[in-house]
C-alpha cells in the first residue's frame, strides 16, 4: 500500500483551524495526510497578549482555538512559527504556512509554501494596468501590505474575518466603487462564504488567498 504523503500545514494562531481545514482539504488527492500545528498552541491568553504589537511593529491577526482572534507583532511571531517548521521538518513531506503575510527569515529543508508568494504572483499574471482592491483584516496592516502591492493601483478596504460577515459588504461597495477591477482577499481567514459575499455585491473577480495556496499546493502533492 503506498504510504500517504504528509503535509503538515501552519498556522499562526492556534490549531485546529475548523475554519480553514475543511475548505481546502478537498483540493488534495486522497493520499495525503494534512496535520496542523499553530504557532501559539503552547501559549496561554497571558502569554499570547504579550504578543501584541508595539509602536511600529508589524501586525497579523490569527484564529485562536476557542474562535476569537488574537492581535500579534511579526517580530514576536516569527521564532514561535520557525520553531513548529522545525517540528514538522523532518516528518512532513511539504509544509504550508497559512499566512499571506511577508516572511523572508524562515528556514526549511523541505518545500515550504508561502501564500503570499503565490497571492503576488497570480495577480502578477493577470492584472496590467487595472486598479485592484484588496481587503485586509485590520487597518494596522495597510501600511505592510501597500509594501506587497506596491506598483499596482490599489485601494484597501477592512474587514476582519474573525467577526462577523457585515463589513464585508460595506468593504465590498468601496472597493467596487472606486474602481477596482480585480478584487485580492488577502489574509488565509477569508472563507468561500466571504468571497461569495463579496462577489455578490460586485460582480468584480474576486481572488481568495485560501483556494489559490490548496490549488498550488495540490499540484505538487
Amino acid at each position: 500500500m503506498k504510504a500517504k504523503k504528509k503535509i503538515g500545514v501552519i498556522t499562526i494562531g492556534q490549531s485546529p483551524r475548523i475554519d480553514l481545514i475543511p475548505e481546502i482539504t478537498p483540493y488534495f488527492d486522497t493520499n495525503c495526510e494534512i496535520i496542523e500545528a499553530g504557532a501559539l498552541d503552547n501559549l496561554t491568553q497571558a502569554e499570547i497578549d504579550q504578543l501584541f504589537p508595539k509602536d511600529d511593529e508589524v501586525s497579523y491577526v490569527s484564529r485562536l482555538r476557542n474562535g476569537s482572534f488574537a492581535t500579534m507583532s511579526k517580530k514576536q511571531i516569527v521564532p514561535l512559527i520557525q520553531q513548529r517548521i522545525d517540528d514538522f521538518e523532518q516528518t512532513m513531506d511539504s509544509i504550508i504556512l497559512l499566512c499571506t503575510g511577508t516572511f523572508n527569515d524562515l528556514k526549511c529543508n523541505k518545500t515550504l509554501l508561502f501564500p503570499d508568494r503565490m497571492l503576488s504572483g497570480l495577480v502578477s499574471g493577470v492584472v496590467t494596468n487595472e486598479k485592484i482592491g484588496v481587503i485586509i483584516p485590520i487597518d494596522e496592516q495597510m501600511d505592510s501590505v501597500g509594501e506587497k502591492w506596491n506598483g499596482y493601483q490599489v485601494e484597501f478596504a477592512v474587514a476582519n474575518p474573525y467577526v462577523n460577515d457585515t463589513d464585508f459588504v460595506q468593504a465590498a461597495n468601496q472597493l467596487k466603487n472606486s474602481g477596482a477591477k480585480y478584487i485580492i482577499m488577502d489574509c488565509m481567514g477569508y472563507t468561500q462564504k466571504h468571497k461569495e459575499i463579496v462577489l455578490s455585491e460586485t460582480g468584480i473577480p474576486v481572488i481568495l488567498a485560501r483556494s489559490v495556496v490548496a490549488r498550488v499546493a495540490s499540484e505538487l502533492s
